[in-house]
Order: C-alpha cells, then structure tokens, then sequence
C-alpha cells in the first residue's frame, strides 16, 4: 500500500476478502388482494380500492386492470381511475408485485358503474296550441277543443283560460266546461306546459256563445164539451121507456123518471110518478 497524504495523515489499513454464496432467491409471490371496491364514482371516474397484500420479503406495488386490460400500476392499494365513460359498467381487478417480480394471483372481479350524466336544463317551451273550437254548447256548458301540442321533452298538459282567467290544467286537449249562463259569450285561450314547466305562448282567442234557454210552451186547455140533450121523440101510450129517456107531448118536453111499458093509456103522460115536464 502506498499511503501518502500530509504530515499528520494516519491510516489504519485492513485487507478484507468476503466469501460464501449469498442469500437464496426470492420465489414466492405476494398474497392475492381482497375486497376491491369503489370508495366512489363520478360520472368519469371510479376510486378503486381493495385490501393490501403480503408477501415474505415486501410488497412493492400492484397491478390494476380495466375489463381485462393492465391500465395502472400503483404502488399502494388505492388508485383513481379517470376518464371513463358516464352510466357505464367496468370490472377491475388486482394483482400484487414484490421486489422480486413474483406476481400475485388476480383478485375477484368488481364491476362498477359510473354515475349517469345530469342532463342540461330543459329550457325550450311547448308549440303553441292551435285550432281552439267548440265540439258542442249547451244553454250551460261548452265543450271546448284544440289541436295538442309538441315539445323537445313532452307536453305534460294545458292551461285553460275563459275570458282571461285560468280556469282549468287539463292533461289532454279538450275541456268540458260547465256551469255557465245561457245565451252567453265566452272567450278562450290555451297555453301548453312541459314537466321542467316552461310554458307555451297563448293560442289565438276563441269565442262561443252557450245555447238560449227555450221557453216552455203553455198547453192550450181542451175545452170542456158542452152536453147535448138527447133528441126527444113522440110519446106513444103503448111503447117501453127507460129512465131518462125523453119525449113530446103537446108541444111539451117530458122526462122519464120510472121506466114502464105503456099499454095505451093516453093519461100516462100526466102520471107525476112516470114523467116530469121540463
């Protein structure tokens, strides 16, 4: 050796020879990772987390895969996976790595599904109702009709409006209205609304009048028939008469009140009990 410095240098110099033939290698392979999970979803994204494996000497990362495909290697048991598609389903699963490279078994497969998109507001309103008419009036009701309306998501119903005033929400595009007056003008108007409740403009007016009321006719009496006398005949001593029958006798009018069967007494006619002069 040749030690050379300054002055005041000292040295302690030691020859060391190292032998033997070193550790065995390392051939055993991590534990599988367990629980994969998802500590939350976006609509673009997935945490992924799972239980930490281990291994004899030391786990030094994972291997992540996406429906079969490798995508990450993370170092430890966690890992967010971005960029994805929204309201769609992904499996994952997991393989522990030690220094050694000895790769685990894959862990059981977790599906997941990101969150659906929020659609954009619903800003645009219903077409405007057109074609208001009546299908019928009574001296009471009006039974009001139009043409149904569109809309970029669906129409959810009307407002109905009589003389500028809301009167009904109606589903569908006709309207019974009632109790109204007789011989009446009535305006209408009808606007379509959606769920996100935009609101169509006014459709053009439409006015109608209820029937008149018809007067009920007097019945006309029937007049009462004045009764007819029954004709009288000739009195005849010798016929049969009845009870109200009625005859003549010397310009006089007589009544029978005993029916008889006269046998030619001329006399009979004067019997108070037979007739009455009237």
């Amino acid at each position: 050796w040749d030690v050379a410095d300054t002055a005041n240098a000292f040295y302690n110099v030691i020859d060391v020879n190292i032998t033997g033939t070193g550790a065995p290698a390392d051939t055993q392979p991590p534990t599988v990772p367990t629980n994969v999970h998802s500590m939350g979803e976006t609509t673009s994204s997935v945490d992924v987390m799972w239980g930490a494996s281990t291994d004899n000497v030391g786990v030094t990362g994972y291997i992540l895969a996406r429906n079969g495909v490798e995508i990450a290697r993370p170092t430890s048991a966690r890992f967010m996976d971005m960029g994805l598609a929204a309201n769609t389903s992904y499996t994952y699963t997991v393989r522990a790595v030690d220094a050694a490279g000895n790769v685990s078994a894959p862990s059981a497969r977790f599906t997941v599904t990101t969150k659906a998109a929020i659609p954009a507001p619903d800003t645009t309103a219903p077409s405007v109702p057109t074609n208001v008419h009546s299908m019928g009036e009574t001296t009471s009701s009006i039974d009001v009709m139009w043409v149904a309306s569109t809309d970029n998501v669906g129409v959810t119903g009307y407002v109905l409006f009589r003389n500028g005033v809301e009167i009904a929400r109606p589903t569908s595009a006709r309207f019974m209205d009632m109790g109204l007056a007789a011989n009446t003008s009535y305006t209408y108007t009808v606007r379509a609304r959606d769920a996100a409740g935009n609101v169509s403009a006014p459709s053009s007016p439409f006015t109608v009048t209820t029937k008149a009321v018809t007067p009920t006719p007097t019945p006309t009496p029937t007049p009462t028939p004045t009764p007819t006398q029954p004709s009288a005949s000739q009195w005849s001593s010798t016929a049969r008469y009845a009870v109200g029958d009625r005859v003549t006798f010397n310009g006089v009018t007589y009544v029978c009140i005993q029916a008889y069967q006269g046998w030619g007494d001329p006399n009979w006619i004067n019997a108070p009990s037979l007739w009455k002069a009237v």
